[in-house]
């Protein structure tokens, strides 16, 4: 599949469960196409057919047809109606809507669509190549990197999960109608899936809402949950003990990177369960999570006094970096003043970090270890299964990620 840019054409043979139900009624109950998106198809260029002929959602099937539908593809020409002066009304919001310049990062279309116009930086390609998970016509899920940024932002151009899926794809340049849903932060590894059009995100979504799309998430935490302690012989915990973290969650201002639990905040709703004591006074936990709120797991583990080890942001590794966390834009200076301190206390003159240094942004060793010192240490977070339904197949499909190096002591305890 890798380097193809080809229509995604729906097929659905009608069986006797299906005739006498229009394309409308069928598309609803059969795959949960809104009325919206059926209007797309019906505006699009051969976007419903049957039996090679074109035709209207109000057409009646029959048993033995053969509907096809063209999802949405990036870049493709959309039929449409002219506006009363005969000009496109898609080409002025576009015109409206596009940013361009060498920014290397472009908003097209309706707002959603994004162009990856450069190939990955050579350095992401080198130390992490993009591993796929799965894949088909509709889902992709891939393996992220500790330290890789999901998708283009300001700063982030070339090195991101989404210029190797773009490459992968063989969309650099045009426009990539591939959605992450579910985005992990940057530092999080682990399980991103990314929907390969516009339908597929939709069908996505709703299963996250109805949670028939759920993740799994490994973590290390400051503190016990036993009261025994954190010294030698606190090492096992009785494995199953669990909790649940129920907290609104809101911005700390409209200013501000962080996340606060407050009263008048979006609902959110953690549970996490107790897997390992370790005898340096961290714990490691599984943890699944309603809502999908940003920092939702760090937010809430710090709330009730067991921050994730390696959190720079809610952690007590804060203390130690407060300039980062005051404003948004310290982020990206950040990335630039690292790579510098990493040239000349580590390897100057070198332009791209050393291999073992995992972390572009702030040029340092991350421990796996769980200690602080010279080293920073990692954000011990990751998202380690994931189970989702293929929405045109009903195929259920499951994810799993390997653990990294911090969370090995509880690999027998997750399989």
């Amino acid at each position: 599949m890798a380097g193809e840019l080809k229509p995604r054409i729906l097929r659905l043979p009608i069986g006797e469960d299906g005739a006498g139900e229009t394309i409308k009624e069928y598309l609803k109950r059969r795959i949960g196409f809104t009325s919206t998106q059926l209007s797309r198809f019906k505006y699009r260029k051969n976007g419903i057919m049957v039996n090679g002929e074109r035709r209207y959602v109000n057409y009646a099937l029959k048993s033995g047809d053969l509907l096809e539908i063209r999802l949405t593809q990036g870049g493709e020409p959309v039929e449409e109606r002219p506006g009363k002066d005969g000009s496109s009304a898609l080409a002025g919001q576009l015109a409206e809507k596009t940013s361009g310049g060498s920014s290397g990062y472009k908003a097209a279309r309706d707002g959603r669509l994004q162009k990856i116009w450069v190939s990955p930086a050579a350095w992401l390609e080198e130390r992490f190549p993009l591993r796929i998970l799965y894949e088909d016509q509709d889902i992709l899920a891939a393996d992220k990197p500790s330290g890789v940024v999901c998708h283009p932002s300001p700063g982030h151009f070339d090195d991101t999960l989404s210029n190797q899926v773009a490459q992968h794809l063989g969309r650099i340049g045009k426009e990539l109608d591939v959605r992450v849903t579910g985005r992990l932060d940057k530092d999080t590894s682990g399980i991103v899936i990314f929907a390969l059009n516009t339908e597929t995100a939709a069908q996505l979504i709703r299963q996250r809402q109805a949670s028939m799309m759920s993740k799994l998430y490994i973590a290390r935490v400051r503190g016990h949950f036993s009261g025994s302690g954190s010294g030698a012989g606190a090492q096992m915990t009785p494995y199953g003990q669990s909790g649940t973290v129920d907290k609104p969650l809101r911005r700390e201002s409209s200013q501000s990177f962080r996340m606060v639990t407050a009263e008048d905040g979006k609902a959110a709703r953690t549970h996490y369960r107790v897997l390992l004591e370790m005898e340096d006074g961290t714990s490691l936990i599984s943890c699944r999570i309603e809502h999908g709120r940003t920092h939702q797991i760090r937010v809430h583990m710090a709330s009730i006094g067991h921050p994730l080890v390696g959190d720079r942001l809610y952690g007590t590794e804060a203390e130690e970096f407060p300039e980062e966390n005051t404003s948004p834009s310290l982020t990206h200076q950040g990335r630039e003043t690292g790579m510098r301190r990493f040239a000349d206390e580590k390897n100057e003159g070198v332009s791209s970090p050393d291999p073992t240094y995992r972390g572009r942004e702030n040029g340092v060793c991350q421990a796996s270890d769980g200690k602080t010192g010279d080293r920073q240490v990692p954000l011990m977070l990751h998202a380690f299964r994931a189970e989702l339904i293929q929405p045109y197949t009903a195929e259920k499909i499951f994810l799993e990620s390997p653990l990294p190096g911090w969370a090995q002591a509880v690999s027998d305890l997750v399989m």
